[in-house]
């Protein structure tokens, strides 16, 4: 299923296949939690179609598996910005 997902997005990059990939990872994930691979491909095809939240979502679930995962580490700071802490107004 791997290579029917790759394939989907490196023969046309459009939304449609990336959307038909999303949903071939998500499967994937559904079926085994700790498939490193493809939560990162699960989390780039998110972040191809823009849905940011999700593709955070995946990342975490990535790291969950491979905690010193430093190219999910990095996509997860680039799409969570630090929280801005309020003043104490001193």
């Amino acid at each position: 299923q791997y290579v029917r997902a790759r394939s989907l997005t490196e023969e046309k990059p459009d939304e449609t296949a990336r959307l038909q990939a999303i949903a071939i990872y998500e499967k994937l994930v559904a079926k085994n939690k700790q498939d490193v691979e493809a939560w990162n491909q699960l989390a780039l095809e998110y972040e191809a179609v823009g849905k940011r939240d999700k593709a955070a979502a995946a990342y975490r679930a990535l790291l969950r598996v491979q905690p010193n995962n430093v190219a999910a580490q990095t996509a997860l700071r680039r799409l969570e910005p630090p929280a801005i802490v309020p003043s104490s107004g001193r």
